[in-house]
């Protein structure tokens, strides 16, 4: 835990980054929080109701922040602010913000999603990944279904991923 003096209202570039053991922070006084301020932090929630900007990538891998209240009044978000925040997936006040930037909630579990300030909404904003378990096992039954039902189809496939690999192989090879 971290108690900062009443006449800080910035927090610096880098300030807190990568302070695993981080928990919780009072930040009632500060306005601005700079790029990457607590990136790879502990925080588990924070309380940002006087924050107006909060800088690119400010909280980016919080793993293990969950919940974030925002300003009431207005706040912009930059880009990736709360990218990888893998369990984050309550955001109050969300509907106050005027500018979301690109990748700024990516990867979170983020998905009541209030845009009704809005000004502007950056590409991949609130993207997720499409990468899941479920993905692979319907991959993994597809090549199963046209190994038995279409044997020559399912060898023209599999001789299509190696050769593919070989490619990628020969040219990692030949760039190092």
């Amino acid at each position: 835990s971290v108690k900062l003096g009443e006449g800080l209202y910035n927090i610096p570039q880098n300030a807190f980054a990568y302070c695993s053991k981080l928990n919780s922070i009072n930040l009632e006084n500060v306005t601005t929080i700079g790029e990457d301020a607590f990136g790879f932090s502990g925080l588990t929630e924070i309380d940002l109701s006087n924050v107006s900007e909060i800088g690119k990538y400010a909280f980016v891998y919080c793993e293990y922040l969950e919940n974030v209240k925002l300003n009431p009044e207005k706040s912009d978000i930059n880009e990736g602010a709360f990218a990888y925040c893998g369990t984050l997936a309550n955001v109050e006040n969300l509907g106050k913000v005027e500018k979301i930037g690109s990748f700024a909630f990516a990867y979170t579990l983020v998905d009541d999603i209030d845009l009704s300030s809005a000004i502007t909404v950056d590409d991949h904003a609130f993207i997720k990944s499409e990468y899941t378990a479920i993905n692979l096992v319907t991959i993994i039954l597809l090549i199963i279904n046209i190994h038995f039902f279409h044997k020559r189809i399912y060898f023209v496939v599999i001789r299509t991923l190696f050769g593919m690999l070989a490619i990628r192989a020969t040219l990692s090879s030949e760039l190092t």
